[in-house]
């Protein structure tokens, strides 16, 4: 159990006084003394429930948000984050409203909490009035901007990446805070982008609801499916990178004979190895430097060569077409939909010219969507990057192991140690790993703070039966195929072609496996979830938010993805 007993803390590590003095946001180990007896705790603490009944403390920072209701964001952090993330998380609050004040938006998230590392965000409650106000200022932007095009690419795009150029060449004289500072700007600039997606997405959405019916949120969704993006372009590069080794017999052999973490040292001594090696290497730089999850903790893509290098093979075994002939597919199936769609309004020239006009609106989602994912990712890559300099420096003055502890330390302890080269942070880091390793076996409550009343039972996530999974139908068809559980894209060497892809979630780099899924399964996410959009533009079935498929579900299972009716069925 987290034990709230500052005194006991100081006693476990002597270097706790000073790091907790350092904190504002009060960081807590877990007590690895069985004898301890005094559990002392805040008044402003509140202790609620994981799903195994274990105690779920959250230290509230200020005493107004116990009123308000605050929801777990699993669809990006289904586990809990390092001490580094999770901090990070709490300082971003004031660059994200110069973010959206440079907009001239009020941002729909109100604040951020990261207890026992799990993140949780609270929405802005608005009256339909307000709602009405809000969404008529966001159009005015749009209009001003050019459409949700525009505004990624002439507003927001532009100020994330300033930022994560700063970023990258921040020198060692620059504060760790003021590195996340500048991370925040870049992160919330990309949250802009989507308040005007999700406007002009409603408006097409409530213009179908009227003439078509209930459908129209998948038909919205399905209409603006096959933009071209940077996740799509990073693929393709890859995919031309494979096409190198495909075409010559020599490296193909290479390929084929070695796994994907010996290949480039087996490629080194073949004669075409240098042009291969040389295209690769262009393709890390310009691709590598994202995370491949929404945390700075986590490696980034140039960090796990392996993973891409997985792909070449596959794509080399398997005859994978080019993702941008995959992108066309899609886009002639999403044109063809919108005549169908034309159709049914009928000779009304006047409702025909309003669905061409909302389309065109919001036609360009995709695209910005997985440009926005990817420049966050971008920007988490290139906060990496300055922390681990920084991390290096901490090593060499003995005051943590590995350059990778550093994520156990918030952003202030972190300058602070890097000040006082004579004080050593290796007792804190274990203490917070272990603390880490504890929540990371846990499932937090969904809501904390104004926990709302239980309604009808949410038949997503549901166990139908012993064999059926219930989530949302996120991409049409049905697929009965092998089951794979990759809970970590370090594990993709395993993921074979034509296996179903069962996984928590999944970020921009992980498209790499649906060139060879036969379909995806995730835990959280709904339609507009990035493995949903992935697996849409891929044209593949995806049930999304099923809670529970990455602990009932098997390698090797046979299972049955209905990716219309959102059903999972266990076959064998």
């Amino acid at each position: 159990m987290p034990s709230q007993n500052v005194a006991l803390l100081k006693v476990l590590n002597p270097i706790w006084e000073f790091s907790y003095q350092c904190s504002p946001r009060k960081y807590r180990p877990i007590a690895c003394n069985p004898e301890a007896e005094e559990i002392v705790t805040s008044p402003l603490t509140t202790v609620y429930k994981c799903a195994d009944g274990t105690d779920f403390p959250v230290d509230w920072r200020e005493p107004e948000y116990v009123n308000l209701r605050w929801a777990w964001n699993d669809h990006h952090f289904p586990k809990p984050v390092k001490p580094f993330d999770a901090a990070a998380t709490l300082m971003t609050e004031a660059s994200s409203r110069r973010a959206w004040g440079d907009a001239e938006l009020r941002p729909f998230v109100n604040h951020s909490l990261a207890p026992n590392g799990f993140k949780y965000i609270n929405r802005i409650p608005l009256t339909s009035e307000q709602q009405a106000a809000d969404d008529a200022k966001v159009q005015q932007f749009l209009d001003r901007m050019g459409g949700i095009l525009g505004v990624w690419q002439d507003f927001c795009q532009p100020k994330a990446e300033e930022r994560c150029n700063w970023l990258r060449n921040a020198g060692d004289e620059t504060s760790t805070v003021d590195l996340i500072d500048a991370f925040g700007y870049a992160f919330h600039m990309t949250m802009v982008s989507a308040r005007t997606i999700s406007v002009a997405l409603n408006h097409f959405i409530n213009f179908l609801t009227t003439e078509v019916g209930l459908e129209a949120e998948t038909l919205a969704i399905e209409l603006t499916t096959g933009g071209v993006n940077e996740t799509l372009m990073a693929d393709q590069v890859l995919w031309e990178v494979a096409q190198l080794a495909r075409n010559s017999d020599s490296l193909k052999n290479v390929v084929i004979a070695n796994e994907p973490h010996q290949l480039l040292e087996a490629i080194s001594e073949v004669d075409q190895g240098p042009e291969f090696l040389a295209a690769f290497d262009d393709y890390l730089q310009r691709y590598g430097s994202r995370s491949t999850t929404w945390e700075a903790a986590v490696p980034h893509v140039r960090e796990q060569p392996e993973v891409s290098l997985g792909f070449i093979k596959n794509a080399i075994l398997n005859d994978v077409p080019a993702p941008l002939e995959v992108q066309k597919g899609v886009l002639k199936a999403a044109e063809e939909l919108a005549v169908d769609v034309e159709n049914r309004l009928g000779a009304d020239n006047e409702k025909r010219d309003k669905f061409r006009a909302l389309l065109a609106e919001a036609k360009p989602m995709v695209t910005v969507r997985e440009n926005r994912a990817f420049w966050q990712l971008q920007a988490y890559g290139s906060l990496r990057t300055a922390v681990l300099s920084r991390g290096q420096r901490l090593v060499d003055a003995d005051a943590i192991e590995t350059v990778e502890d550093i994520f156990f330390l918030e952003p202030e302890e972190i300058d602070q140690f890097l000040a006082r080269p004579g004080n050593s942070a290796k007792q804190l880091v274990e203490q917070r790993r272990q603390e880490w390793e504890f929540w990371y076996t846990k499932t937090p409550p969904q809501f904390i703070g104004q926990v709302p009343e239980p309604t009808q039972p949410d038949p997503k996530g549901v166990v139908a039966s012993d064999k059926v999974l219930r989530g949302v139908g996120a991409s049409r068809g049905i697929v009965t195929a092998r089951a794979r559980v990759i809970l970590d894209l370090s594990e993709a060497a395993n993921f074979q072609s034509g296996e179903i892809l069962v996984c928590m979630m999944t970020a921009p780099p992980w498209t790499i496996l649906f060139t060879k899924a036969a379909a995806v399964v995730t835990d959280t996410g709904g339609v507009l979830s990035h493995a949903s959009i992935a697996s849409r533009e891929y044209g593949i079935p995806c049930v999304a938010a099923v809670r529970n498929g990455t602990s009932i579900l098997r390698d090797g299972m046979l299972i049955t993805v209905d990716g219309s009716e959102g059903i999972v069925t266990i076959e064998d």
